[in-house]
């Protein structure tokens, strides 16, 4: 996206606000079909988005979840495209591609690099109108599989998993739309029937149901042409009806509860009916929310967090849909609290709201940050894309984003009393207490039991036979005005990567300062890279870096946490203090006329920090609830324990998955924070990174004051052990009794990011499982339906680095999925990998390039690797050169070196009595039983 492209104009740094336009033409087929086209001539690519007007409020009561499961259907084939070809060509053609289901839509989308345009259409008119008659009931089951382990990842195996369908069971009747979930319900999965996938097609999925947007760089005339040979052809479906809004109304102030072993903390949801989307009403709700709950001075996060230490966090919304919509207020509270206290809290917050006149300036900065927030989002072609078909379907206007900032802009204090009054005072509400089993006198008095939807996990089943491979059998086929079967060619328009020069500097206090040219949008995004993080940490004091990053967040020696949330907030920008496992990093984002505002605040921030003890205390109580939370989620116990198990409890990397342990959250003071960022936060061999539209010297005049005023030592790392442990058994079990999945992770060390091997074995793993493409995704998603994802990553920094496989699994498909998983790491150099599919990644990575480095947050990302890594300024041609050059032979040897499957660790979280005794026969060794912290319990004798 481009200033031309966007029509804004460009300020100078501390000018008025831009005005911003989005320029397109709209236009209708014959057949009814809204096409929307978005020209941009400087991206390297185009973005292909439809939105169909249906979603799960379509769906017949007693065949919910059908809606989503019709999307993941559209995946498989159609008539001239073969069986998941999308998962293949898009990742081939270097794109990305998905899709997505709400309450009142479903869409398709995919950005490629500009030559593939003609392929998108080709393919996404196909399974518009030539894929019906493909559809088969080998194929259904298929994917009634994979929804189904789409569920228990998302909500059966999560914990709080059931909160948000309870919350729509009893806020919506029984005949309201609204009533289930997206994903609906297993019951109602497995009794789909091939029937009714036709009537959901040819009731919903014709092209005048549709909206089709462009986005990018394309030749007008040629795509029209296009659009019209592909799209024009296909019929239009029944017209569909048109709803009205259809609100809810409670008649009483009701309660539910829950409770799961699954959880520790109790949560209060409470829900307040409101208005639907593009209401008058929906601006002033959406700023009311906000002004009760969304900053650091609202009363609701006042009394319950700061005051009332309830919770550590409280978030308050005002979610509006189509046909109806609600105001939410979420505490997760801390343990043991009664959640009559939180709902005598939120009234007490309700009144002192009443007695507290609104300020104009926070309405002015929730507009100002509004503002920022869309042009970030327009940063990504494929961003604009989706945006401008959802409002093209949903409120008629592809550039509706405009109307809503107007909207924002002409709230009034009188408007947001008046919207408080009207759905929030004295109003009826229903309450969700969710609660860990055994706690169910925590729950808000009155409260009733929810009733939900369990699977029977003894009895769990594949809905199709295992192993199967769908076949393409054949069907009838329907006649076309164009030879669809003759894929097209790659337009003459190849894109090329943009310059990437790095401008270098160093300031007298040992600042490095690099920089890359960056003109598409009036936006800024900067970081200060230093070197250290977690690495500085004592192990008995696990998490002081992430609690030193924590507080430079919370006010400065000059301003209250408040004030300075506040007076970023009035910018219109983001500025965050975050620690990872090798470095600290201050990183943001504004409009490029505030930049010199925001600098200033960042050098109060890392130079003056306040070490307010009373948000000391709260950041630890959050870590620590994060800590119990965490311990309760089978994937983030399965990497936690697995990098116990690869570094030892002796090294500080064993520690990065929860930054640290109970134990050591505790044991921490404020005066142990002051002492690390007294060694740690130095500019000496620190970076600034900039990328925006400003001159390198005007950049050094702008950070002069921050060269003179923070000095410091050089940061010195201390000797770390990354070397990976050995075991008598390579293969760990961590038992969540009736987990309805299992979640894997298998890993091992593997090369630093500045290593020559580093780049090589990313291209290795590609076809292992870097996408859908790869090889555990085709076999144990798409052939067999044991997950909805699976992949493989290489993990590099200087001491952390690593290979890690994971995927959550249908917990009767454990083993299983298991010898797969072990198969295909160890024959896939020698095996699965050829010429041909080398040559695919080389191409596929190349085409991916053109995408890497279209924002300026993909851009400020170079400048962090070259400055945390220690990488050359022109490594992306190098790693460009690399891939060019690299032969199948030299990609095998370096997987055989790094990628050892007799040295990777497996560890499985799941049902320990339904999985670990039929486990021995892998040959991993004899299952080692381990706690959630990775300590050893007993072997599996």
């Amino acid at each position: 996206m481009t200033l031309a492209a966007m029509e804004v104009v460009l300020v100078e740094c501390g000018g008025s606000s831009p005005e911003l336009k989005l320029p397109y033409e709209k236009y209708s087929l014959d057949n009814g079909l809204q096409v929307v086209l978005r020209q941009d001539k400087n991206t390297p690519t185009v973005a292909v988005a439809i939105q169909y007007h249906v979603g799960s409020s379509r769906e017949k009561y007693g065949a919910t979840g059908f809606a989503h499961l019709f999307e993941h259907l559209l995946f498989q084939r159609s008539e001239n495209l073969p069986r998941n070809a999308f998962f293949s060509k898009i990742d081939q053609l270097g794109g990305t591609f998905n899709g997505s289901t709400n309450q009142d839509g479903t869409n398709y989308f995919e950005v490629v690099p500009r030559d593939a345009l003609e392929k998108i259409l080709w393919m996404e008119s196909d399974r518009m109108g030539f894929f019906i008659n493909t559809v088969t009931e080998a194929g259904l089951r298929r994917e009634i599989d994979i929804v189904s382990n789409e569920k228990r990842q998302s909500v059966d195996n999560q914990p709080y998993g059931q909160q948000y369908p309870v919350m729509l069971k009893y806020t919506y009747p029984e005949e309201h739309p609204y009533h289930w979930p997206v994903i609906g319900s297993l019951n109602d999965l497995a009794v789909s029937t091939l029937d009714y996938v036709k009537e959901f097609y040819h009731t919903f999925y014709g092209p005048n149901n549709a909206t089709l947007v462009i986005s990018g760089d394309f030749d007008t005339a040629e795509t029209k042409a296009l659009v019209e040979k592909y799209f024009g052809e296909i019929p239009a479906g029944p017209q569909v009806e048109k709803r009205k809004p259809m609100p809810v109304v409670f008649n009483s102030t009701k309660g539910v509860y829950y409770s799961e072993p699954k959880v520790t903390m109790p949560a209060l949801t409470v829900v307040m009916p409101s208005v639907e989307r593009t209401h008058k009403d929906e601006a002033p709700l959406d700023i009311l929310t906000h002004l009760l709950a969304g900053t650091k001075k609202s009363p609701m996060y006042r009394i319950i967090v700061e005051e009332q230490k309830l919770a550590p966090s409280v978030s308050m919304s005002n979610p509006a849909q189509e046909l109806a919509g609600n105001i939410q207020i979420h505490v997760r509270a801390f343990e043991g609290v009664n959640l009559n206290s939180v709902m005598e809290a939120i009234n007490e917050a309700y009144a002192r709201f009443e007695s507290e006149p609104i300020n104009e300036q926070d309405i002015k900065n929730y507009v100002t940050k509004h503002e920022s927030q869309i042009y970030n989002s327009l940063a990504y072609n494929l961003n604009v894309a989706t945006t401008m078909a959802r409002s093209n379907v949903f409120e008629g206007k592809p550039d509706y984003m405009i109307d809503e900032l107007n909207a924002y802009r002409a709230v009034t204090k009188d408007d947001i009393m008046r919207v408080y009054n009207k759905y929030v005072k004295g109003r009826n509400y229903l309450t969700v207490s969710y609660l860990p089993t055994g706690q169910e006198n925590l729950a808000v008095n009155g409260s009733t039991l929810a009733t939900v939807e369990l699977e029977d996990i003894a009895s769990q089943t594949m809905n199709a036979e295992a192993g199967t491979i769908i076949d393409n059998d054949s069907y009838q086929r329907t006649p076309s005005k164009i030879n669809r079967n003759i894929e097209p060619a790659l337009l003459p328009n190849t894109p090329i990567l943009p310059d990437l020069t790095v401008w270098s500097h160093k300031l007298p206090n040992g600042l490095n300062v690099k920089c890359i040219n960056y003109t598409a949008l009036p936006l800024v995004s900067f970081s200060i890279t230093i070197k250290g993080g977690m690495l500085l940490d004592n192990i008995n004091k696990a998490g002081v870096a992430n609690l030193n990053a924590l507080l430079m967040n919370e006010g400065t020696a000059l301003r209250t946490p408040e004030q300075l949330e506040e007076d970023i907030d009035a910018l219109g920008a983001s500025v965050n203090i975050s620690a990872g496992i090798e470095s600290t990093v201050i990183s943001g984002s504004a409009l490029l006329r505030n930049f010199p505002e925001v600098l200033k605040i960042v050098q109060e921030m890392v130079t003056q920090p306040r070490f307010d003890e009373e948000k000391f205390a709260i950041h630890k109580e959050r870590i620590l609830a994060s800590i119990q939370q965490g311990e309760m989620q089978p994937s983030t116990v399965s990497q936690n324990v697995a990098a116990k198990l690869i570094y030892g409890k002796e090294s500080i990397l064993g520690y990065y998955v929860f930054e640290g342990t109970t134990e050591s959250i505790n044991s921490i003071t404020i005066d142990d924070v002051k002492a690390y960022y007294t060694k740690a936060i130095s500019p000496v061999d620190a970076s600034f990174n900039f990328v925006g539209n400003i001159s390198n010297e005007q950049i050094t005049k702008l950070l002069a004051p921050l060269a003179e005023n923070w000095k410091g030592n050089a940061v010195q790392i201390p000797s770390i052990d990354n070397t990976q442990k050995k075991y008598p058994s390579r293969l760990f079990f961590v038992d969540f009794p009736d987990a309805p999945q299992s979640s894997i992770a298998i890993q091992k060390t593997a090369v630093p990011k500045v290593s020559k091997d580093n780049y090589p074995l990313e291209i290795a793993n590609y076809n292992l499982g870097s996408g859908s493409s790869g090889e555990l995704f085709q076999v144990l998603r798409l052939q067999h339906g044991y997950t909805y994802g699976v992949y493989s990553y290489i993990s590099s920094m200087n001491y952390f680095h690593g290979f890690m496989a994971y995927s959550d699994v249908q917990s009767s498909a454990t083993k299983h999925s298991l010898e797969l998983f072990k198969d295909i790491i160890t024959n896939y150099p020698d095996t699965i990998l050829n010429e041909a599919k080398a040559e695919q990644a080389r191409n596929t990575i190349l085409q991916r390039n053109t995408r890497a480095y279209e924002s300026s947050e993909q851009l400020l990302s170079v400048l962090n690797n070259i400055s945390l890594y220690g990488l050359p300024s022109d490594y992306v041609k190098q790693n460009e050169n690399t891939l060019r050059n690299i032969t199948l032979q030299e990609i095998r040897d370096v997987y055989h070196k790094w990628i050892n499957e007799n040295e990777l660790i497996y560890v499985v979280t799941g049902d320990a009595s339904r999985n670990i005794n039929n486990l021995e026969s892998l040959g991993l060794g004899t299952p080692i039983l381990v706690d959630r912290q990775g300590n050893i319990l007993s072997t599996n004798n």
